[in-house]
């Protein structure tokens, strides 16, 4: 579809038209069928334009990413000591700071398109689904005397086992605790 680049300006998600003038004055490849003089608008083809300004912003992105992940290896580096003191020599402490600054920049980013999941978000619904597994442990026992014919003793080794399973669910979640830095509670009735 043709229209004028006000036209354009106007539909959802397109830059203002004077950040339109701008792409057009910076970037000479930007596509216009007829070009703007006094009391003539600018004629333009929305899908090109539009493809074009994706690309851009693309780009754009993948600068961002690229120097997100520049900044993060510089973060490895600085847990490296040694190997800090060797790939960053020669920079000054504003450089350093200004490192720091855009990889927090790129951390904001990545929250803001999903790129990262909060980590109480993660442990709230490792700690639901742990509470319904306790849940269907608990019942299974009642819940299979309902639909067969099963002794005491049967039932009794059924919640023996799955008693043993919640421990040992315990047991795992407290190592994987201790192995990211983050102690589970070691008191087995509040851990399952």
């Amino acid at each position: 579809m043709r229209g004028t680049l006000g036209e354009f300006a106007s539909l959802p998600g397109t830059p203002s038209e004077p950040t339109l003038r701008a792409m057009i004055r910076d970037y000479p490849d930007f596509p216009i069928i007829e070009r703007g003089t006094n009391g003539r608008s600018y004629v333009i083809d929305f899908e090109d334009a539009w493809g074009f300004i994706k690309s851009l912003r693309d780009s754009e992105e993948r600068e961002q990413r690229a120097r997100a992940d520049e900044v993060r290896q510089y973060g490895l580096s600085l847990l490296g000591g040694e190997a800090m003191a060797q790939t960053q020599v020669g920079l000054s402490p504003t450089e350093h700071r200004a490192i720091m600054e855009n990889e927090l920049l790129a951390t904001k980013l990545a929250e803001k398109r999903g790129d990262l999941i909060h980590k109480a978000s993660v442990e709230e619904a490792l700690g639901e689904l742990v509470a319904w597994f306790q849940q269907q442990g608990t019942s299974l026992s009642a819940r299979l005397a309902k639909r067969g014919d099963f002794s005491r003793e049967q039932l009794a080794i059924i919640d023996a086992v799955i008693a043993q399973d919640q421990r040992e669910l315990a047991d795992r979640m407290e190592r994987i605790g201790r192995a990211t830095g983050n102690a589970v509670s070691s008191d087995r009735d509040s851990a399952v």
